[in-house]
């Protein structure tokens, strides 16, 4: 392999530069996953070889160390940085990655291989492809797209403080297509999640989506565009093919479906009846079979156009890896507490229940059998008094004759006593069998069921999904195996149709299984009418809707009398159904515990009482516990909020003295964060000139006044809502005059040609940034954003720093305490690493106001969940 260079990897960085250029103005994807995706790809590349072998380690060092930025790109030393300790990992690492190669579990595991080693989803894959992928997934950046906050900050933490871990389940899925667990004697297993979720397929379309770079990919692997077509002549046939539609279709999944029926000539009508068919595997005549054909086509490309776009600014195989594990969130070790278990009304007292109907069979052949037992036990009381009057007469018998007679009529009354007590005593029996019968074929269901079927995390339910950093319920779907052991053959369950279907092909499989473990022959032949019931009854409406209020009564949901159609758009479905999540269950499972994990826990009533829980809570643990955090600032501690799992950063906080001082925690906050930040603001005034700048980058959504303001008078003076001014101000002031600034820049040693009379705050950091990227040739050696930010907080032309105590799990945000421009108090916010950028976490409020009562809690004990 030829050695790389800076240069040739610079190339490739325009490249990119152009892409986060087109990702930034769609504002559909995140630039800094884009550039994770694309670094790691490229990086994986360089490091393997076509035979696949390992090269270049040396020089991948030193090109990671040189902080490689694109303009912009505020997270590009976040990145590299993970990037750099994975590639020094190798030596561990790559004993295990070498012996990886073909065959793989299933076609989408390939599949997902391919789109995550940056292949054309026809592509052959080689062994070294498939070590490329898996190389790539741990050296792109992992972060949360979906509701799986629950699953995703573990996740984060095994990425990236244990990646050999990670590398054993990635191995795991690709060979054996399931994740698995043992410990207290009990197996846990999920299987591989086959999709890597839905990425922005869902995010609001807006006039950026004309040159979007993800739906442009999207577009060639669903067939909508020519591959062999130049990047210019792509990009005129995409914005011809959007433009029409902008309007009429509100997502990017909305519009690549409408333009994949439109190119297949199909409706949503054809392609619901092809799933139909094909769901009950039907005889089909000639011309069915070819508008099937169509229909399979449309879904395959359609597949092939949402893998594109989400592996665009994410990598498939991690999110695959991710959503799997968020499966042990939910993990029963007993049938009757699923989800589907409560739907088919397995105890007799649930009516309409297929319990109900073999209690109903069973007890109709009880009640025979008892009848019989009480016509037989009389028969054999008649004939038992019958053979006692017969003995008197025989003992009282004058001659021979009478004597002969009378011993044969005793025998034969005898006899007929015996047969009378034969049958009452068979009929006891079956009388006993049926009345144990019903337990049997119920423990018979319950061991077949876990064979048959699987609840597992579902990433694309999202019919919940509320706002973009307001984490929706997980979403859990049932799998059907067709009772074959291979993972590449089971299918998600998505209706009432498809679940009615694997119903019935259930019980008509496991038939033959009970009938072999029944030893009872009219046992064996009431299962074949029982079968036919039950078939019988799944396929009724009535036993669907019951089915649903079933599921309603468990789950303690009032429901009302609807109609089948409004059934299949609630929460709770037989087939589907939504939870929050658990992350006890899920690090217990996944780190093989059986004991609790220590958790300490408050109610939180305002921002500082907050920051104040956090402080205080690190003040009580033992150096033990604090030294590892000390040493390295990133390593995390799993958090959560009323509503979401992220990742606290005690070593930030270290960074700080407030952690360790004996000063009271809420003195020390009030004092040492909150009160110079809020005397940074409180001295801002703003003269007319500087509030038409302002004006300006609002679209003139104010009218300036003649008088010099204060912050406090101005942000009164925007009509917008307060927390959109208080982002906007955050990133925008102070406001420094072009002396100021070129000073700032001459201390940096930016040769910055000129700048404006007045200079906003994210204006001069880019413009000093930017300048000096060009200026190293663009290999700087340093974290140029870092640099910058610090100088001007040291001149006083950047607010202090936010005080960041935790990861959030989204792209680009952590969490911090910042005062707020707007009101000057102390206040929770998302910001960037460096605080260039930021807004409030109004989303959040209510959890500061007294309202909430769950909890806020942080998992104290990392070595208990590593």
């Amino acid at each position: 392999m030829k050695k790389i260079t800076n240069k040739e990897f610079k190339r490739q960085e325009k490249l990119e530069a152009l892409l986060a250029q087109l990702c930034r103005s769609s504002k559909l994807q995140a630039v800094s996953g884009l550039i994770g995706r694309c670094r790691s790809q490229r990086v994986a590349h360089y490091l393997i070889d076509d035979a696949g072998s390992l090269h270049n380690v040396e020089e991948v060092k030193e090109l990671l160390t040189h902080e490689l930025f694109i303009p912009g790109g505020i997270q590009d030393a976040l990145i590299m940085r993970h990037m750099r300790e994975v590639v020094d990992q190798l030596d561990v690492l790559w004993p295990r990655l070498r012996r990886l190669g073909l065959p793989l579990c299933h076609e989408r595991a390939q599949a997902l291989v391919r789109a995550a080693a940056g292949l054309p989803p026809d592509a052959e894959l080689t062994d070294a492809d498939v070590k490329r992928a898996l190389l790539g997934a741990l050296l792109c950046p992992l972060r949360q797209s979906v509701g799986s906050c629950f699953a995703t900050a573990p996740a984060i933490l095994v990425h990236r403080e244990a990646p050999e871990k990670c590398l054993e389940d990635l191995i795991a899925l690709l060979t054996k297509g399931e994740l698995s667990r043992t410990f207290g004697g009990v197996t846990f297993s999920v299987p591989f999640c086959p999709s890597p979720g839905i990425g922005d397929l869902k995010r609001p379309l807006q006039d950026g989506a004309l040159s979007s770079p993800g739906i442009l990919e999207a577009f060639v692997a669903g067939g909508l565009i020519e591959k062999e077509l130049n990047l210019n002549e792509q990009r005129d046939r995409q914005r011809g093919l959007v433009s029409p539609l902008l309007s009429k279709v509100k997502t990017p999944l909305e519009l690549i479906r409408t333009l994949l029926l439109d190119h297949f000539s199909l409706s949503e009508e054809a392609v619901r009846m092809g799933a139909k068919y094909e769901s009950q595997a039907v005889q089909r005549e000639m011309v069915v079979a070819d508008g099937l054909h169509l229909v399979g086509s449309f879904r395959e490309a359609l597949e092939r156009a949402k893998l594109a776009f989400i592996s665009f600014a994410d990598n498939p195989l991690l999110k695959a890896w991710e959503f799997t594990i968020a499966s042990l969130c939910d993990v029963k070790t007993e049938f009757s507490s699923w989800n589907l278990f409560s739907s088919l009304g397995l105890h007799p007292e649930e009516k309409g229940g297929i319990g109900a109907l073999i209690y109903e069979h069973l007890e109709e052949r009880l009640q025979e059998d008892n009848e019989k037992i009480e016509q037989y036990q009389r028969d054999y009381e008649i004939s038992f008094d019958q053979v006692r009057a017969t003995e008197l007469l025989l003992g009282k018998a004058a001659g021979e004759a009478e004597v002969r007679r009378l011993r044969i009529e005793h025998q034969s009354r005898l006899h007929h006593m015996y047969t009378c007590l034969d049958l009452r005593d068979k009929h006891q029996e079956e009388a006993k069998q049926w009345s144990e019968f019903f337990s049997f074929l119920l423990d018979q269901y319950s061991r077949q069921f876990p064979h048959f079927f699987q609840e597992v995390y579902d990433p694309e339910m999202q019919e919940l999904r509320g706002t973009e950093y307001d984490d929706s319920p997980a979403g859990f779907r049932l799998l059907y195996k067709h009772g074959r052991a291979h993972v590449g053959s089971w299918t998600f369950i998505r209706d009432a149709e498809e679940w009615v279907q694997s119903l019935i092909d259930f019980f008509t499989r496991t038939e033959v299984e009970i009938l072999t473990a029944c030893e009872w022959e009219s046992g064996k032949r009431a299962l074949g009418l029982i079968t036919t019931g039950i078939i019988h009854l799944v396929r009724t409406e009535d036993f669907l809707r019951s089915a649903f209020f079933r599921l309603a009564k468990a789950h303690n949901v009032p429901l009302k009398t609807v109609s089948i159609e409004s059934l299949e758009k609630l929460e709770k479905k037989p087939w589907a159904y939504t939870s929050g999540g658990n992350m006890q269950t899920l690090l217990k499972t996944y780190f093989k515990r059986e004991g609790t994990i220590s958790e300490e826990a408050r109610s939180i009533d305002s921002p500082l009482d907050l920051c104040t829980f956090f402080l205080d809570t690190l003040k009580m643990l033992p150096p033990r516990v604090t030294d590892p955090f000390e040493e390295d600032p990133e390593k995390r501690m799993l958090a959560i909020s009323p509503t979401h799992a992220f990742s606290f950063l005690p070593g930030k906080c270290f960074q700080r003295p407030g952690w360790s001082t004996r000063r009271f925690t809420y003195t020390w906050v009030r004092d040492e964060i909150f009160v110079p930040s809020k005397s940074f603001y409180e001295a801002m005034s703003f003269t007319s000139s500087e509030q038409r700048v302002l004006a300006s980058i609002l679209n003139d959504a104010f009218s300036p006044s003649d008088s010099i303001l204060s912050i406090e008078q101005l942000s009164e003076r925007i009509p917008l809502d307060p927390t959109l001014v208080a982002a906007f101000l955050f990133e925008v002031v102070p406001l420094t005059p072009r002396l100021l600034a070129e000073k700032a820049a001459h201390r940096l040693g930016a040769a910055v040609p000129s700048f404006p009379e007045i200079v906003t705050r994210r204006e001069l950091i880019e413009t000093i940034t930017q300048t000096l990227f060009h200026q190293s040739g663009g290999t700087p050696k340093e974290d140029l954003y870092k640099k910058v930010v610090r100088e001007l907080e040291e001149m006083h032309l950047s607010p202090p720093a936010p005080f960041i105590i935790a990861d959030t799990n989204w792209h680009d945000y952590f969490f911090a305490f910042v005062t707020n421009p707007v009101t000057l108090e102390f206040d929770f916010w998302r910001t960037d690493r460096l605080g260039i950028r930021g807004h409030p976490m109004s989303e959040w409020r209510h959890f500061f106001d007294g309202s909430v009562q769950e909890k806020w809690g942080l998992y104290l004990r990392p070595h208990e969940y590593t």
